[in-house]
């Protein structure tokens, strides 16, 4: 079955949307289509607690009893007309776990605390410039910037507390490479880290691949002639893994100005340890 990022993608390029955010009350008109994508347990015990559950996930995409609009909107974060793919993604998942779904695990799981925790700090931000500025589109979170170096100090922290350090120092070396700006916006913030994303999930498939026992023929010929340190150049074909396929709709859709993604990773080992590009 499919993990929660994965179905919060699905959705998300089923609601046509264009970009990384869509309009507040395009969602409202699909709601049932939402609620119909809430995976069910994976074992359905006749128990109380288990009927409560979906009775709750249910009434989250019903209208409040004073009319208002269902709490699964307040869990977007609708900000002037509009739902971010980033609250989007996290409403999502806790629904998904409202609703006793199977949980994200992996590199994936620890980029979802990376991300709530960066929304956390953009949400602060944002209410500090709402008190000194008054509040208005200036003061929210969708339009307020995160500074270059709070984003890196998250990113250290990640990987500070990581089961998989070295992908975590992977993206803090190509956050220094890449990012020149002082502060990003959270369109910025949403491209990082599905491109981070797509890059774990690439990442995983590696770990799987490249180990010499798990079949990788290398030839001694070039050994027996040169004493020299070996180099090897691993090609991995991660085309049919689902996860990638999901994330290059999002990353290098036809309409998007830059593409990201791919199905071809290139490694080159050097004394048995790999350096990827």
């Amino acid at each position: 079955s499919m993990e929660p990022w994965e179905l919060a993608l699905d959705l998300w390029v089923d609601l046509q949307t264009q970009g990384y955010s869509i309009e507040e009350k395009l969602v409202l008109q699909r709601l049932p289509e939402i609620a119909a994508r809430i995976p069910s347990p994976t074992k359905k015990p006749s128990s109380d607690p288990m009927a409560a559950a979906a009775n709750e996930v249910m009434q989250l995409f019903k209208p409040s009893k004073t009319g208002g609009p269902p709490l699964f909107m307040a869990l977007l974060r609708p900000q002037h007309g509009r739902v971010h793919f980033l609250y989007f993604w996290k409403a999502f998942g806790e629904v998904i776990h409202i609703a006793g779904g199977k949980s994200t695990e992996g590199l994936a799981a620890e980029l979802e605390i990376l991300r709530d925790r960066l929304l956390r700090r953009i949400e602060e931000t944002a209410l500090q410039q709402g008190q000194e500025g008054g509040i208005g589109p200036a003061g929210s979170p969708t339009s307020t910037l995160l500074p270059t170096w709070a984003l890196v100090e998250e990113v250290h922290r990640a990987g500070s507390m990581s089961a998989f350090p070295r992908f975590w120092q992977r993206a803090s070396d190509h956050l220094a490479g890449q990012l020149q700006l002082q502060d990003v916006n959270i369109e910025e913030l949403t491209s990082v880290l599905l491109v981070w994303l797509h890059d774990s999930q690439v990442w995983e498939v590696e770990q799987r691949m490249q180990h010499p026992s798990q079949g990788i023929i290398r030839s001694n010929s070039v050994l027996d002639e040169d004493p020299g340190l070996p180099v090897y150049v691993h090609i991995y074909d991660v085309s049919q893994e689902e996860g990638i396929q999901k994330l290059n709709r999002i990353l290098a859709h036809k309409k998007s100005p830059l593409k990201f993604g791919g199905v071809f990773h290139a490694g080159v080992e050097v004394n048995g340890l790999e350096f990827a590009y």
